[in-house]
């Protein structure tokens, strides 16, 4: 039998989504799949859940080299300054070893889930965005066949617009130290998706080779890098046959990514569009869509997935 773990980065302004994610984990896996939540060493106390068994809180001081020092305090202070407060980028902390640019957010959070699925003694990861649900019995067996972990490769879903992405690829491939090479329009990016910890070992030891610097340090340091691009373009590139021998375009996961809400109209076409195979949906918390129409998706999705059943 395979083994699984869950893992989600989250933070305080999500925590109603944590709980309402945590809870499908324990009702859609078996009983020995841990959830491991990743929030910043000030907000434990919110997520913490001593009387859960299947429940790790990490927090960011356990998975950081102490090199890593964090600004939280400094920056909250200047954006309380008029005029400051917008111009300041989410600035995370600074690598004292490579101390410009500082740590982002965003990029923080990338190396965080790199560094604890590294460290997970499991066949297995999924990592969920916080905004996720799950609707269905969800196993590891589901994303493990023959001994290779289903790789997610979302195929002609970039085009040459999407400048972003494009500039992922390319730090990505420097990053590896693969050559530049011409757009390429496969996508490995989902909010629900397997990465196995031993794929995500080697590509580390692969970033500290091309680079010359721990990998830590050399991913921290980027202002433009996604850790999910950084995964698929090392398995195609550099991994053996057996990391792509499952490779599946479908997410397993019914996702609204767009920036502006669900409104009832197109809360029912989400709902209609919930395929079989899909294990969870996403509802994307920069939407902004309301708590109402939020809840009154994933009741219909829970109630679409008992009638499958």
């Amino acid at each position: 039998m395979s083994t699984m773990a869950v893992l989600t980065p989250s933070f305080r302004d999500d925590v109603d989504l944590y709980r309402e994610l945590h809870a499908s984990v324990l009702r859609c896996t078996p009983d020995d799949v841990v959830h491991h939540v990743v929030v910043p060493h000030r907000d434990a106390d919110l997520f913490a859940a001593p009387d859960d068994p299947r429940l790790r809180v990490v927090t960011t001081r356990t998975l950081l080299p102490r090199r890593f020092v964090s600004t939280y305090a400094g920056v909250r202070a200047v954006r309380r300054l008029p005029g400051l407060g917008r111009a300041l980028p989410g600035v995370q902390a600074v690598n004292l070893r490579h101390p410009w640019p500082p740590v982002r957010g965003w990029v923080m959070q990338q190396v965080l889930k790199l560094e604890l699925v590294s460290r997970l003694d499991v066949d297995v990861v999924l990592v969920v965005d916080s905004d996720v649900r799950l609707i269905r019995p969800t196993r590891a067996d589901d994303f493990v066949r023959d001994g290779s972990v289903r790789f997610y490769c979302g195929a002609e879903a970039i085009t040459t617009d999407m400048a972003r992405h494009l500039a992922w690829q390319r730090v990505s491939r420097r990053l590896l130290g693969l050559p530049p090479g011409p757009p390429d329009h496969r996508d490995y990016i989902a909010p629900f998706i397997a990465w196995d910890p031993a794929v995500v070992r080697g590509l580390q030891r692969r970033i500290e080779a091309a680079t010359g610097l721990p990998w830590i340090d050399a991913v921290a340091r980027e202002l433009h890098v996604s850790e999910f691009m950084l995964y698929g373009c090392f398995v195609e590139n550099l991994g053996p046959e057996t990391d792509r021998a499952f490779t599946s375009s479908d997410s397993r996961c019914r996702s609204w990514w767009e920036t502006w809400p669900l409104d009832e109209e197109r809360a029912r076409d989400f709902v209609d569009s919930i395929g079989p195979s899909d294990l969870a949906v996403h509802v994307q918390s920069a939407s902004h869509t309301s708590d109402e129409v939020r809840a009154w998706v994933m009741e219909s999705a829970d109630r679409r997935a008992r009638a499958d059943a």
